[in-house]
């Protein structure tokens, strides 16, 4: 059986590329794995309803960094598909803590978003493999992580805006070598992967070829396929953490005596929920400091006891987990079109991006954990992003006049905890749009032509 069918049959069995026309951008470096995966798009482009685009990234680290890309141009012309060759100059642009490695990573999925804004495209194909997974989930483990980590990369990742796709993540690295070579197709060779200065590189020149000598020559397949069952639990986990979440829920406050009862897998997820709602930076808490809190409340007490977390107070008593106070700052921020903000009251990211047509089935959504999107018309100035105002009235959609938005936070179940955090999309002193609702009447898109996609991302814990 050929390499293709089977391929296409996991693609169409992940919702790799979902949609009746998928504009993917191919991340090309001119590596052996990049190319392979070019390749095999390119032959599979009418099976999976592609729309190809290339793109290269010279990051300006190696003197022949621009050979490599104006190959990869090549290439490209050959198959007949655009590239976009990117330079991202990363000395320059690295900040003073990053890694050479993280200013890479960040300064392309930077200029990926950017292109992708540009080309209309709907998702960036990448071409890490199951050698990859396997380097990956081995160095966390090393350095220390959960299940969320150890499940390794995603098939699918969401980055803000930008859709990240790895259709390789079930194929060996000598499969690509080998298919490479049967159909006579060759590959830029980059040096800097030989490099011994690099963790990644030792891992894979020195550790593995220890651990499949001398332990099990089958090392990198059961890290990957551990990855994976570690996905899927990591998956399950979330799920039924959030459907106890809601049963700890009492009031503005967390049921600390159901919470208790809880398997200690969910109860740190559920604890960060519920703190992140309640106005908690929770990237800016140290992991440790969670796990002390977490300890603490296990163990009941008669007494009050409270804990502060930036501006905001927590109080113990009477068997709940309370927000006393949230100092946090309310100012209201400005969302350009593109753009992409943080909405500090409750941790989330909200993104403005344009569309070429309404999604509905991505509007639909009303989950207020999840992910929450609206089309409107494109504005004329951009959004200011504040919190509720006493006396709101919304006209969302399909509702007949307007309505208190405080009756409508009630009616959908809006935790009292959070209304007051509530991003609230405006221009020009008009409500546009408030998550977890249609949008305004006034503010709906056409049938036809461009339209902005406004999006609330997901609650991350």
């Amino acid at each position: 059986m050929s390499f293709f069918s089977p391929f296409i049959q996991n693609a169409r069995d992940r919702e790799l590329f979902p949609l009746p026309l998928n504009r993917t951008l191919v991340a090309c470096s001119g590596g052996m794995d990049s190319v392979f995966l070019l390749h095999v798009l390119w032959h599979c482009r009418k099976a999976l309803n592609l729309d190809l685009c290339v793109v290269t990234c010279d990051h300006g680290l190696r003197p022949d960094s621009a050979a490599d890309a104006e190959w990869v141009r090549k290439l490209a012309w050959s198959l007949g598909l655009p590239c976009h060759w990117m330079e991202l100059e990363v000395p320059a642009n690295r900040d003073a803590k990053e890694s050479v490695e993280m200013a890479a990573r960040r300064l392309r999925l930077d200029a990926f978003a950017k292109l992708a804004e540009e080309t209309g495209a709907d998702a960036v194909a990448l071409g890490h493999h199951l050698d990859d997974q396997a380097e990956t989930v081995l160095m966390r483990l090393c350095r220390g992580t959960g299940p969320r980590g150890a499940a390794g990369m995603r098939w699918v990742q969401q980055v803000g805006p930008l859709r990240l796709v790895r259709p390789l993540l079930e194929t060996r690295r000598e499969t690509l070598e080998a298919l490479l070579g049967s159909w006579g197709r060759t590959w830029r060779e980059d040096a800097s992967n030989r490099d011994p200065a690099f963790a990644r590189n030792r891992v894979r020149q020195e550790i593995f070829p220890f651990l499949e000598t001398k332990l099990n020559a089958e090392t990198r397949l059961h890290l990957a396929v551990f990855a994976e069952q570690q996905r899927e639990l990591d998956e399950w986990v979330s799920r039924q953490a959030m459907r106890e979440y809601h049963r700890c829920l009492v009031g503005d406050g967390l049921d600390l005596r159901m919470w208790r009862k809880l398997p200690a897998v969910m109860r740190l997820r559920i604890l960060l929920s519920f703190l992140q709602q309640s106005g908690v930076e929770v990237s800016g808490v140290s992991r440790k400091r969670w796990r002390d809190f977490e300890a603490a409340l296990i163990g009941p007490s008669r007494e009050s006891r409270q804990w502060q977390f930036g501006g905001v107070v927590l109080v113990a008593e009477g068997g709940k987990l309370l927000p006393l106070s949230a100092n946090i700052s309310f100012d209201p921020v400005s969302l350009a079109v593109p753009g992409e903000v943080n909405w500090p009251p409750l941790s989330r990211t909200i993104t403005a991006t344009m569309a070429k047509k309404v999604d509905r089935k991505a509007s639909a959504v009303t989950e207020i954990h999840e992910s929450l999107t609206a089309f409107c018309r494109p504005p004329a100035a951009a959004f200011e992003i504040r919190v509720p105002g006493p006396g709101d009235r919304y006209s969302p959609l399909g509702l007949q006049g307007s309505a208190k938005l405080s009756d409508l936070f009630i009616n959908a179940r809006i935790p009292a905890r959070i209304r007051k955090r509530w991003p609230v999309v405006t221009c020009g002193g008009e409500i546009v749009w408030v998550p977890g609702f249609r949008v305004a009447e006034a503010w709906k898109a056409g049938e036809d032509g461009p339209c902005v996609r406004v999006q609330l991302g997901a609650s991350t814990n």
